[in-house]
């Protein structure tokens, strides 16, 4: 697959469901993935349409697909092993939705702010951004004469 990170990387106004923030902690801690772009959004939703469809097919070609829209750290298994590992955690953690449990008003809020604020980070480290590339201060303090 041609690499299309850079041009295609995710765009300030797209929706990020909270499932793939989850779904993102966990692959990106179990199997070092490090950068996912529009089409990894893309794909996930995909996949979990597919299995609430339970159509075999459809997961495993977005699943595969999935898989290739995402750059990780170098890893010992096989890319096939991580769609495996996909298809396993999104069946126990039912497509990373949180169960509903209830909670006081207060806590909803905050559980609320915190999910916002999850997705503003996430967000601001994957999103396409219209500003110029930032320097390091050690850049900009060999400039100073």
């Amino acid at each position: 697959m041609i690499n299309y990170h850079h041009c295609y990387s995710i765009s300030p106004e797209v929706n990020i469901l909270d499932n793939f923030i989850r779904f993102w902690d966990w692959i990106s801690i179990f199997h070092s993935a490090k950068t996912c772009m529009n089409l990894t959004l893309f794909y996930f939703n995909k996949v979990i349409k597919a299995r609430a469809e339970r159509n075999k097919n459809a997961i495993i070609s977005n699943n595969s697909e999935l898989c290739q829209t995402i750059i990780f750290d170098p890893i010992s298994i096989e890319i096939d092993e991580v769609g495996d590992s996909i298809k396993q955690i999104l069946i126990f953690r039912n497509n990373f939705k949180e169960k509903d449990i209830k909670t006081p008003k207060i806590s909803l809020l905050t559980s609320r702010s915190k999910s916002s604020k999850i997705t503003r980070k996430f967000k601001s480290k994957y999103s396409k951004s219209p500003k110029s590339p930032k320097t390091s201060k050690f850049e900009e303090e060999k400039k100073k004469p």
